[in-house]
């Protein structure tokens, strides 16, 4: 699978967290963590950097911010990744067009990874 998008195994429930990844000064940025609080989804906010944008604009093919994880705690490896724009082909990859469809498709997803088991 391209992008670095898996399916781990086992029990998700509690082992799943919220990563955004936000820019300086973005407007977009700020209002979608306005949104997550409002939904009551726990979220940990990295600030990209020169070192670290590179990266995730190379591994997801998009320029564009907020990007949102949904990943497994321990290894952080993706189990959902939302973007606006991506010409990455990957099941694992949900793209929005507002930011409450945004907010709204998180929470259908973490709400569903915390209810669930797998094995």
């Amino acid at each position: 699978m391209t992008g670095g998008l898996r399916e781990i195994g086992g029990e998700r429930k509690g082992v799943i967290e919220v990563l955004t990844f936000t820019l300086e000064g973005c407007g977009a940025c700020a209002e979608m963590k306005e949104h997550l609080a409002q939904r009551k989804i726990p979220f940990r906010n990295i600030t990209v950097d020169e070192r670290l944008g590179p990266i995730l604009e190379k591994e997801y093919l998009t320029e564009y911010y907020p990007i949102v994880a949904i990943v497994e705690k321990s290894t952080k490896v993706p189990y959902w990744v939302f973007v606006t724009k991506s010409v990455l082909d990957d099941p694992k990859l949900v793209h929005y067009q507002t930011l409450p469809e945004l907010a709204l498709k998180i929470k259908l997803k973490y709400d569903a990874l915390q209810t669930t088991s797998f094995g």
